[in-house]
């Protein structure tokens, strides 16, 4: 056992040396700093029901980080196509290197026989580097 432990510290070192990753001050692995996270969204689990005049829809997020990177979400907005109206709201989500996040059960809604929501969604990777992620929902949903 001690062998394996001493060859797994061994490889950290000689991944930290050849720059694929970072090593902190701490010795834990960090992403090398000219990589940028590569964040995405998912809309899924959609639920679709009809009430008072309006067509509701209830679906999941993911966020999903893709280049080893980690990510800290500090803000997100919806904007309503129909209206124009945006909802901007501060946040602090967390979405580690490699990583998913699921917020379940967000809402749309609309009495307009089309609209659209876009999400978009900002912050910075842990090396310092803005991003930013967008993704629409249309209704009528094909």
């Amino acid at each position: 056992m001690k062998e394996l432990v001493t060859a797994a510290i061994a490889l950290l070192v000689l991944v930290c040396a050849i720059g694929l990753i970072g090593c902190g001050e701490d010795g834990v692995a960090t992403p090398a700093p000219d990589l940028e996270a590569e964040l995405s969204l998912e809309i899924t689990n959609i639920r679709l029901s009809e009430k008072e005049g309006a067509t509701y829809y209830n679906y999941d997020i993911t966020y999903v980080e893709s280049n080893g990177v980690g990510v800290t979400i500090t803000s997100g907005k919806a904007c309503v196509q129909s209206t124009g109206h945006c909802n901007e709201e501060s946040m602090e989500r967390r979405i580690d290197p490699k990583g998913k996040l699921t917020i379940p059960d967000k809402v749309f809604y609309t009495s307009f026989s089309t609209d659209e929501l876009t999400l978009t969604y900002v912050g910075e990777d842990d090396n310092g580097n803005p991003v930013s992620v967008q993704t629409s929902f249309s209704h009528p949903r094909n």
